[in-house]
């Protein structure tokens, strides 16, 4: 048997054997996963570090050569390595532009996931002319849709997905080496090496415990200084406010004029607002496929270039401020000051006008946990380590070989079920703010802020003349 070899500037040689190469090279060549080359990994996380211009199409390709190597260790069968292979390689093909940030644009009420969009691409993916014969493949592209939904194959869910799983292996160090931090690295080949499979779950030998300290505290750097850097916040934020103002435009005789696929999908999105939530999300990805199916980074660029020329005002000053990085500054409150920092911007932005809100806004819905141990999920798992001491011991009630690995680590049960709560105020000051006594207020809000403590550094609106 000879092996398919691909490049790679995080794993190094990647290879393949024949059988796994025959399965997923058509896969990779197919006009949907292609897309995932025009999707940054990491969407905004650029304008904080330069160099974090990855891609999901290369972020997938790992996976599918991290769920290939696990699956050796585990002993897998020939079967169940290529389910798991196919399952990695297409488990963020639902992706649209900027990643993550895009499935927050729909509004505060709304939200289409990548992985419900993934459904979508999987069951398009079998219907294509080019598979029509090919029943080995389409097989496959279902069992992989089971598995990322965890419908059957457990084991195979969790390899792909799951509290310790080889998507978070490749993201970590791959974030990591592009974006120029050492966040994100980890013992991956030992980590990797120390995997067993017992009572039909993925666990940890007790040798391999040190190694998974290192992976949740990588994990939880990652977070806190580039995945939640402020600068990506700010633009995330940007982004959402560029398709609200496109949605209140939207009939706007210059938008008219404009061929945009993204706007396109614009429309679609306001024309069908008004219904609830699940009517919604099955209404755009029914009838917005198609259009979502082609949409990449390239398509929102060319419009919000054109826009940056526009005369229409808002969506100007909004384009210009990605093209020129004019981001909103964000202020980055402490745990203990949120409540009353939520309470207090509330306040000043009701003294803006309506247009003008956007300008100022408090976000503090990210909270992370870093890891799970009290779980009511079904579908998540803790990860364990094999207890031999337990398996087989005399007068035990307890069958199982395995305890949470919370009992090994005290670094991870420290860690367990915490929730980091990251609080940003995100502000665009106009350029003629000073003929506004509104913001005038905002100014001195923020500079009594941090000279009450609830910043965790100096805004830099307190440096303007």
């Amino acid at each position: 048997m000879t092996n398919h070899i691909m490049c790679d500037p995080v794993h190094g040689i990647m290879d393949f054997e024949d059988n796994i190469k025959d399965i997923i090279k058509p896969l990779i060549d197919t006009a949907y996963f292609q897309r995932l080359r025009h999707i940054k990994q990491l969407s905004f996380v650029e304008y904080a570090y330069p160099g974090a211009v990855h891609t999901r199409f290369n972020h997938c390709i790992g996976v599918a050569y991290l769920a290939n190597r696990v699956a050796k260790v585990l002993k897998l069968s020939p079967d169940e390595q290529e389910k798991v292979v196919v399952a990695g390689l297409l488990h963020d093909i639902g992706h649209g532009p900027f990643s993550h940030a895009f499935e927050s644009i729909y509004g505060d009420a709304k939200k289409i996931s990548h992985e419900e969009w993934n459904r979508k691409f999987l069951a398009n993916l079998v219907g294509l002319p080019q598979f029509e014969t090919n029943i080995k493949l389409k097989n496959l592209i279902n069992y992989a849709d089971n598995i990322l939904s965890n419908l059957e194959e457990g084991i195979l869910h969790q390899i792909v997905s799951s509290q310790l799983d080889v998507d978070r292996f490749d993201y970590l160090l791959r974030d990591s080496h592009f974006c120029g931090v050492s966040y994100g690295h980890f013992e991956i080949d030992w980590l990797i090496s120390c995997l067993q499979r017992d009572d039909g779950k993925i666990v940890i030998v007790p040798k391999g415990v040190k190694a998974v300290e290192h992976y949740v505290m990588a994990r939880r750097l990652m977070h806190h200084n580039v995945y939640l850097h402020k600068k990506s916040s700010g633009a995330s934020y940007l982004l959402r406010i560029l398709f609200e103002q496109l949605k209140k435009e939207i009939n706007n005789d210059i938008l008219a004029k404009f061929d945009s696929d993204f706007l396109n999908f614009v429309r679609l999105v306001n024309d069908n607002i008004e219904l609830d939530e699940d009517e919604f999300q099955k209404k755009i990805i029914d009838d917005g496929f198609e259009i979502y199916s082609k949409l990449t980074e390239h398509d929102v660029w060319i419009l919000i270039q054109k826009l940056s020329r526009s005369q229409i005002p808002l969506l100007n000053e909004i384009s210009n401020r990605f093209l020129t990085r004019q981001l909103p500054e964000v202020i980055h409150i402490k745990d203990e000051s949120h409540e009353y920092v939520k309470e207090l911007i509330k306040e000043l932005r009701n003294n803006l006008d309506e247009c003008e809100k956007w300008r100022l806004f408090y976000d503090d819905e990210s909270k992370i946990k870093i890891y799970e141990s009290n779980i009511d999920d079904t579908y998540v798992q803790e990860i364990s380590v094999v207890d031999n001491e337990i398996k087989g011991s005399p007068g035990s009630d307890d069958l199982k070989s395995h305890r949470s690995v919370v009992s090994y680590s005290n670094i991870i049960n420290a860690l367990s079920d915490k929730k980091d709560r990251v609080g940003y105020i995100y502000y665009c000051k106009p350029e003629e703010s000073f003929k506004n006594n509104g913001y005038k207020n905002i100014d001195k809000t923020i500079e009594e802020l941090y000279n009450n403590h609830c910043c965790y550094s100096k805004p830099k609106i307190m440096n303007d003349v």
